[in-house]
């Protein structure tokens, strides 16, 4: 849904059907590509140190929605004692000017992560990622085991490694070419 068209995915993996599209995927998810961290990118142009939810276009969609959502984010929280980047696309509703509210069970990476911190009494350090690279939100969508870090499978289908940017705030690594990531902790208690 979220490129408007299953035609616009097919040509985002050069393929012409489904099946085509199923075998890119197994591709992309067997011949992964690694990320690479550099220093910079487009996503460390502007730094808001006291950002405000209710200056981002954050749409209304339904008129049955509890409010207004981001619905194509990318959240990443690192996996506990693997090293792995833990992905995944959620609806986030705004409660606020600084709060979110976030669905993500644990057997999803991001529920995962969160769970195990809270056992550990610890935060989850959570970046949402907004408008990366197509191929990278395509590899974040990929339904693989949680040992495989998703930037791998965007490696693939990019033919070469995504960049990644250590967060200003947490200690998350995003896509360099992402528009904009919204940084914040999610703490055990669920704040």
């Amino acid at each position: 849904n979220l490129f408007g068209a299953k035609r616009r995915v097919l040509d985002a993996l050069g393929v012409d059907s489904h099946q085509e599209g199923v075998v890119a995927y197994q591709d992309a998810e067997n011949n992964r590509v690694d990320p690479v961290v550099v220093d910079d990118g487009p996503v460390k142009e502007v730094f808001d140190d006291d950002p405000d939810l209710e200056d981002i276009p954050i749409v209304y969609h339904s008129e049955h929605d509890t409010g207004h959502y981001i619905t194509a984010g990318i959240q990443v929280a690192d996996l506990p004692h693997t090293g792995v980047h833990g992905q995944g696309v959620h609806r986030m509703v705004r409660k606020d000017s600084t709060t979110l509210g976030l669905w993500a069970p644990e057997e999803r990476r991001v529920g995962y992560a969160y769970r195990v911190n809270g056992d550990e009494d610890e935060p989850t350090e959570l970046a949402i990622v907004i408008a990366p690279q197509p191929e990278v939100f395509m590899g974040s969508i990929a339904n693989v085991p949680h040992s495989i870090d998703k930037y791998s499978i965007g490696g693939a289908f990019r033919g070469e490694p995504v960049e990644l940017v250590e967060c200003e705030t947490i200690d998350v690594m995003v896509p360099a070419n992402a528009e904009m990531v919204i940084e914040t902790k999610v703490h055990p208690e669920g704040t």
